[in-house]
């Protein structure tokens, strides 16, 4: 039996959180910090809502603004995995005796990806026939995406990236060389994409922007169709090297969502001498009510736009650091 004591268990916890936990404020039976799964507070940055807890002498995590609550070992598991998979391989040495020796841990072969049976999943959003593709195709109109595109699309019908809209990225030619996969029913993470390790192949909308015009950056497809000559990186996990590797397009101009997320790299990328777009000039130039997040799709429905020119948006980029306070 794999049997720890809970004093050595809670402190080598302690020892993982040290390496996790941002900034916090640590006493002797809890960590407060900003919580990592809301964000806390956007207005105040100071606000550390966030726990880890030594409960009836076990460590649990808790947010006293979203209300999470579950256990540290789940939290460390779900945030932060290459930590845990570490805590775990500390607790399976310390054990010595001889039936923790003898116990097999099974670890589970890599299934090696086969694209044929994923994408043989995928069916035209126009061909199906049951309720997912109805739901595909309510989700299209909803956010006024234009008919021409959508009609493109296609919905995967199982496995991995089964009830999920595939977003097709086209070539030049007309040919398929990415694909992103967005959720229709709920499921985490929100988006998907195709396994690819060249990040700069992954770029949607790359073939057709004008690269004698600014290249406007955002995070998502969906929200690139509704702004003028631009791309979308599908995420913002990415380094200096790509960045210097998309700057070859040709002037970047980066407009990332408005939230916490977005916000703290737009502050990065203007750091770095980069144009970035000032979503609180934009949002008072614009009458936009304050919200806890904005992105472009959302601003055309508000606004009932279907789409934002270059000129429109030019007076709202910098490459200025006093102009941060307008992030």
């Amino acid at each position: 039996m794999f049997v720890i004591s809970p004093i050595l268990k809670n402190s080598i916890l302690r020892r993982y959180f040290n390496l996790v936990v941002p900034n916090p404020i640590i006493r002797a039976t809890s960590y407060n910090f900003r919580c990592n799964i809301c964000g806390d507070s956007k207005k105040r940055k100071n606000k550390k809502r966030g726990y880890l807890l030594l409960w009836n002498n076990r460590w649990v995590y808790k947010c006293h603004n979203c209300s999470v609550s579950m256990d540290a070992e789940q939290w460390l598991k779900k945030y932060h995995p290459v930590h845990y998979r570490q805590y775990i391989l500390e607790l399976l040495q310390i054990n010595k005796d001889e039936e923790i020796a003898s116990m097999s841990v099974k670890i589970p072969e890599k299934k090696e990806y086969n694209e044929e049976e994923v994408v043989s999943t995928f069916v035209p959003i126009l061909k199906g026939t049951t309720d997912i593709f109805e739901k595909a195709k309510e989700f299209c109109i909803k956010r006024k995406i234009p008919t021409d595109i959508w009609e493109k699309w296609y919905v995967s019908t199982k496995g991995k990236l089964g009830g999920r809209v595939i977003i097709p990225f086209f070539d030049n030619e007309g040919k398929i060389y990415h694909y992103q996969a967005r959720t229709l029913c709920n499921q985490e993470p929100k988006y998907l994409n195709r396994v690819n390790n060249d990040k700069i192949d992954s770029i949607y909308n790359k073939y057709a922007v004008n690269v004698s015009k600014p290249i406007i950056v955002q995070e998502g497809p969906i929200n690139a169709m509704f702004v003028e000559n631009s791309i979308a990186t599908c995420g913002l996990s990415f380094a200096d090297d790509f960045v210097t590797e998309l700057e070859k397009l040709g002037t970047l101009w980066f407009l990332f969502d408005y939230d916490e997320a977005g916000y703290t790299k737009s502050k990065q990328m203007l750091e770095k001498g980069k144009y970035v777009f000032l979503w609180k000039k934009f949002a008072s130039a614009f009458s936009l009510p304050t919200r806890e997040k904005w992105d472009f799709n959302d601003v055309c429905l508000y606004k009932e736009k279907v789409k934002f020119n270059i000129g429109e948006l030019k007076p709202f980029f910098t490459n200025s650091n006093f102009d941060s306070i307008w992030l």
